[in-house]
């Protein structure tokens, strides 16, 4: 049975035929927000329009300033001080860009010998921000990977990209990540 109105959205049709093709006519959670936000044509991060700050739909606290920048950048100093070699960081997802230049920007001006060993990685399945991205961080290509997310990245599986986190302790702390 068909639910279709004719008045439906294109994006509430495609999710409606995807219901309708699944055995128990239904979709994950999961599935329902990667239709709203990924899918190829009408997901709401897959178009151009402007969606942080003013011009956009919300703010995030990068679009309003820079603290939230400068206490990642404060914090990543903190916890590389115990660490000797390179320093992985990995963003899932980070939109324009803007957080991620904030941060390199306050680690390079304030501790260079960190921004030196740094490599900052962010993952971002949108082709829109993705292209945002470089455009933000082309002052830190050298420090930053920007690779597509279509599951291998140089070569590498996304998987082996991911910084990970444990709680020893009582207290969080990072873990390096693998190298093939």
């Amino acid at each position: 049975m068909k639910t279709e109105q004719a008045n439906d959205s294109p994006l509430l049709q495609a999710i409606r035929e995807q219901i309708e093709m699944q055995p128990g006519r239904a979709i994950s959670f999961r599935d329902y927000m990667d239709l709203c936000l990924y899918h190829p044509s009408l997901g709401y991060y897959m178009n151009s329009n402007r969606k942080i700050g003013r011009a956009g739909d919300f703010y995030t606290s990068a679009s309003v300033g820079s603290v939230l920048g400068d206490m990642l950048a404060a914090y990543l100093r903190s916890f590389a001080e115990t660490r000797s070699g390179d320093i992985c960081l990995t963003e899932w997802g980070g939109g324009d860009g803007t957080l991620a230049r904030q941060m390199l920007d306050a680690i390079r001006s304030g501790s260079p010998a960190l921004y030196a060993r740094l490599r900052f990685i962010s993952i971002e399945k949108s082709p829109v921000h993705r292209s945002l991205q470089s455009e933000a961080l082309a002052p830190h290509m050298g420090a930053c990977e920007l690779p597509h997310s279509r599951g291998v990245a140089r070569g590498r599986p996304l998987a082996q990209y991911a910084c990970f986190v444990q709680r020893a302790a009582g207290r969080l702390s990072g873990v390096p990540d693998r190298k093939p």
